[in-house]
Formats: C-alpha cells, sequence, structure tokens
C-alpha cells in the first residue's frame, strides 16, 4: 500500500513553506536543522515531492514564525482556482529562491510611494506579456 499522493493543496502549502522561509532569510539546511531532517527532507517538501504531515506542518510553522492558517489557501477557492493558485505560487517561490528575484523583492519591498509601485507593477506586465 502506497503513500498518499501529493494534491494541489500540498503544493500551495509547500510553496507558502518556501516563501516565509526565504522571507525570514532561512536555508533550507537552517530549517532542517532546526527540524531535525535533513535539508534534502526540506527539498523534498518544498518542492512537493513529499506530503508534510500535521505534526511537522506545526514545528514548520512555530519555526517560520506563523499560525500554521498562513501556510493554507483561502478556505473558500475552489478546486480549479486552487490549482491555478498553486501554479501562481510555485512560479512566485522559484523566483524569491532566485538571486535576482530576492534582490528584485527587497528593492519592490522598500518603494513606498504608491504609484511607484503602480508604475513598477504595470510595466513588469507589460513586459510579461511581451514575452509570452
Amino acid at each position: 500500500m502506497g503513500g498518499k499522493q501529493v494534491g494541489a493543496i500540498d503544493i500551495a502549502v509547500a510553496a507558502r513553506v518556501r516563501t516565509h522561509r526565504k522571507a525570514l532569510g532561512l536555508s533550507q539546511t537552517d530549517l532542517a536543522k532546526e527540524l531535525g531532517v535533513t535539508f534534502q527532507q526540506i527539498q523534498k517538501y518544498e518542492n512537493g515531492t513529499n506530503r508534510i504531515g500535521a505534526g511537522r506542518l506545526y514545528e514548520m510553522a512555530d519555526v517560520l514564525q506563523v499560525p500554521v492558517y498562513a501556510l493554507y489557501p483561502e478556505r473558500e477557492a475552489t478546486a480549479e482556482d486552487v490549482s491555478d493558485r498553486d501554479l501562481a505560487m510555485q512560479k512566485i517561490s522559484q523566483m524569491i529562491a532566485s538571486a535576482d528575484g530576492w534582490r528584485l523583492c527587497l528593492a519592490f519591498s522598500r518603494i513606498t510611494d504608491p504609484k511607484v509601485r503602480k508604475t513598477i507593477i504595470a510595466l513588469a506586465e507589460q513586459l510579461s506579456e511581451k514575452a509570452e
């Protein structure tokens, strides 16, 4: 009897774990040490290869300094919405995991002028449409 397959919710949770870990400046090794597991296990969790059990998720939330519910997608979403959101979260997590993505997020977070932020978002959206 095999283990349960990783589903859309599992992938969304994994992406949120990665996002919160990166936001704290923790490496996979740092998180692994805090949880008493290998960094390879953290990789498997974050890549959605392995499901994160309830007990482990509780421990992760504690280390990441967030409530457990912050690691879950919103409840009112439909299964179709969750899948789209999960894909977006995976892309965001991958971007944040890159050096350029991390620098971009940090720089954007320091911009306080709403007009400048809107201009940057509009530019990024235009550039991404051209890339498609």
